[in-house]
C-alpha cells in the first residue's frame, strides 16, 4: 500500500470573540486529506488531520517541509509489517528527519495535523475505530468507557455583559454538561467585566467570587457564580 496524495487547504474560523491573549477575528486552521491506495466499501482511505483553533493554519510548514519530505520516501518504508498498513511511527521519524531537536514550537502543530491524518487512515484501514486500535496496540484491549468531557466558554464579544455570560454558562448547564471552563477575558473599561482563569467546575446558581488560578488573586464580583481553587483549577460551588 501507498500514500497517492496529501492535500492541505487554509479554512477561517474567524470571529468576533477573544480572550485575554487573542482574538478569533483572522483565525484559520489547516485541513488535511491524506488520501491512501487502500479502498474499502468501494472508495479510497482517506485520513483527516487538523489543528486547533488558538493557532493559526501552519500552511508554510506542511508544504515547504512536511508534506514533501513524507511524499519523497520510498512508500515501503512507511509501511508496517504487515505491509498492508501504514506504520505511524515510521511517518514521524521521516518528519522529523533533518529536524533540529526541542524547541518545537509551530512545527508540532504541523506535524501534528499529519500525525492525526495518518492515525486516521490507519484505523480506516483496519476497519476498526482508533479508540479500539489503540487500545489492542498499547493497553492490551482495554480502554475507558466513559469518557470525562467539559463546555468551554466565556469568551468576550462585543455587547456581551455579564447577564449574557450567566446565560451562557447556564445554557452549558441545561445541555447536561457538569463543569464548565470560562476563558481569560480581557478586563478594562471597553470589555466585559469578568476575568476567570480557566476555571471550571459549575453547580447551582449562587455569588461568585473569582479566584485567579494563575495568579492567586481575587476579585469579588455580582454574579450568580462562586470559583474556588482546587490545586491548579478552579471550581464553582453553591453558596
Amino acid at each position: 500500500m501507498k500514500i497517492v496524495d496529501i492535500r492541505e487547504i487554509v479554512v477561517p474560523i474567524k470571529s468576533k470573540i477573544s480572550n485575554a491573549y487573542i482574538d478569533f477575528s483572522q483565525m484559520t486552521v489547516s485541513v488535511l486529506a491524506l488520501i491512501t491506495d487502500v479502498v474499502r466499501d468501494g472508495k479510497p482511505v482517506v485520513g483527516f488531520g487538523f489543528n486547533s483553533n488558538g493557532r493559526y493554519a501552519p500552511s508554510g510548514l506542511l508544504r515547504e517541509r512536511f508534506i514533501p519530505r513524507l511524499k519523497a520516501v520510498k512508500p515501503e518504508s512507511i509501511v508496517d509489517s504487515t505491509r498492508e498498513n501504514l506504520d505511524p511511527f515510521r511517518i514521524w521519524d521521516v518528519l522529523m528527519r533533518n529536524e533540529k531537536p526541542g524547541g518545537h514550537g509551530e512545527r508540532s502543530v504541523a506535524v501534528g495535523v499529519l500525525d492525526m491524518a495518518v492515525w486516521d487512515a490507519v484505523a480506516k484501514i483496519a476497519v476498526v475505530p482508533l479508540y479500539r486500535l489503540l487500545a489492542d496496540r498499547f493497553h492490551n484491549g482495554h480502554f475507558d468507557r466513559h469518557v470525562f468531557v467539559y463546555a468551554a466558554g466565556g469568551y468576550y464579544y462585543p455587547d456581551k455583559n455579564l447577564t449574557t455570560l450567566q446565560n451562557e454558562m447556564q445554557s452549558c448547564l441545561d445541555l447536561g454538561y457538569s463543569v464548565v471552563k470560562m476563558i481569560w477575558t480581557p478586563l478594562s473599561p471597553t470589555h466585559a467585566p469578568w476575568r476567570p482563569t480557566n476555571c471550571a467546575g459549575m453547580r447551582k446558581p449562587a455569588t461568585l467570587s473569582i479566584t485567579s488560578c494563575k495568579q492567586k488573586s481575587r476579585r469579588n464580583i455580582p454574579s450568580p457564580w462562586r470559583l474556588e481553587k482546587i490545586s491548579s483549577r478552579c471550581r464553582m460551588r453553591e453558596t
